[in-house]
């Protein structure tokens, strides 16, 4: 855990509030130990990770990557993760609105909905909050036509953290898929998704 804790550092960004809710993060998990943490007392979580899994991985070459590609066998708004880092191809439609992560947190976009949880009782949800930088933040305000499908390509060992909002407004429908894919390097994902559904709305996981 101590390795764990020495991989958070202070990420290359001025956005006062993405500092803020990363240090929040870091010390909520600072204070976290997996023998004290009720839903881990008995799972010897800190023991199964290496040092290796939590080193920084380089995004992808976006022009070069295969991902860009679609990737399942039907019609779907597929938004596409390599290595921990989201490729910048947004296909829209109406009442589907869609921005990084960072975008969302420099408009002001998403301080109502992002943490809206008790750090101190989610320990990966801490650590996923110490490293907040990549994510979505999708709206969606009518019925889709198809799926929204996040699809996370891994193929390099390390760590990825990635924080997804999904906010479906009154009167919305969707259907949202998550797919891994992964590589036979040792690599360690933490996502974290907040989700968020208005009246008469209906959203499927």
């Amino acid at each position: 855990m101590l390795d764990l804790l020495a991989s958070i550092l202070s990420e290359n960004t001025d956005i006062p509030a993405l500092t803020s809710l990363r240090q929040k993060g870091k010390i909520a998990f600072s204070n976290i130990s997996d023998l004290k943490t009720e839903a881990y007392k008995y799972t010897p979580v800190w023991q199964k990770l290496t040092k290796e899994m939590f080193e920084e991985v380089a995004p992808c070459l976006h022009e070069n990557c295969e991902c860009h590609h679609q990737y399942l066998p039907f019609n779907a708004y597929e938004l596409h993760y390599c290595n921990g880092c989201i490729h910048p191809h947004f296909s829209f439609m109406e009442g589907l609105e869609i921005s990084t992560l960072l975008t969302a947190v420099t408009e002001h976009e998403i301080q109502k909905y992002i943490n809206k949880f008790d750090l101190d009782k989610f320990p990966f949800a801490a650590l996923n909050t110490a490293h907040l930088e990549q994510g979505l933040f999708i709206r969606i305000s009518k019925k889709l036509d198809k799926p929204l499908a996040l699809i996370y390509h891994n193929t390099k060992s390390g760590a990825k953290y990635i924080r997804n909002i999904i906010v479906s407004e009154a009167d919305s429908h969707a259907e949202l898929i998550e797919v891994y894919e992964g590589s036979d390097q040792p690599y360690f994902i933490n996502i974290v998704n907040e989700i968020f559904i208005a009246r008469h709305a209906v959203l499927k996981h």
